[in-house]
């Protein structure tokens, strides 16, 4: 009886939901799915900071650049001297009872703790190179100069300022181009980058006829490149 009862329900059940699929199964435009395939495969990409550096190199045809980027770093040396003036102080300040000896020898310590923070960071320079969007944007920060017959600067009128600037008022500095960028300027770079986290996969030595992506190239996808190029400064001349 049970087992009656239950091929009853499954072939209720069958005429039900088989229409149903039936129906689902309406032939989807092309147009629709691939608009839709492009919208899923669109990266989606968080900012990477920004960068400032002196011009090595331009590759109008790669559309990469290479920059002389000044990267600050702390003197070791010059933080222990401050550590230990700065111990110093609270020594004379808990030790010393004549007021005009504590208060000359803290001054002194407070200058020398002054002088070394001057010298707290050197600098070091790195080259680095960074990919360029294909839809990059170029602005100058200071429209280029003007100048009249006799070979004197003239100033722009606020309309000539305008149209430098270009359509969108609210874009950095002027309007420039790719092909603007030149050695030794400065300038710097907006990067954004694709969103995640890069996952890097050890090669499975049982399976010789599966060619992992290398390290490298799974960084490079997820490498900071510049969206927008803003010239801070002309090269020397």
């Amino acid at each position: 009886m049970r087992k009656m009862l239950r091929a009853v329900v499954l072939a209720a059940f069958g005429f039900v939901v088989l229409p149903a699929f039936a129906e689902d199964e309406k032939p989807v435009e092309k147009k629709d799915v691939d608009k839709k395939d492009v919208d899923k495969k669109a990266p989606e990409e968080v900012s990477a900071g920004s960068i400032t550096g002196k011009v090595l190199h331009v590759d109008e045809t790669k559309k990469t650049l290479r920059l002389q980027v000044g990267i600050p770093e702390i003197n070791q040396n010059e933080l222990n001297a401050i550590n230990n003036d700065t111990l110093e102080i609270q020594r004379v300040a808990a030790t010393e009872r004549n007021p005009n000896t504590r208060a000359n020898r803290i001054a002194q310590l407070q200058q020398s703790i002054a002088n070394h923070k001057a010298k707290l960071y050197k600098t070091t320079y790195k080259d680095m190179d960074f990919t360029v969007a294909d839809d990059v944007k170029v602005r100058m920060a200071n429209p280029p100069a003007k100048f009249d017959e006799k070979g004197k600067i003239v100033k722009y009128t606020q309309e000539e300022l305008k149209e430098l600037k270009g359509p969108d008022p609210k874009a950095p500095g002027y309007k420039a181009e790719f092909s603007d960028l030149r050695q030794k300027q400065v300038v710097s770079l907006v990067l954004m980058r694709k969103k995640g986290t890069p996952m890097i996969k050890k090669p499975d030595p049982g399976k010789k006829d599966v060619d992992p992506a290398s390290a490298t190239d799974v960084l490079a996808e997820f490498a900071p490149h510049a969206t927008t190029i803003i010239i801070v400064a002309e090269a020397p001349m």
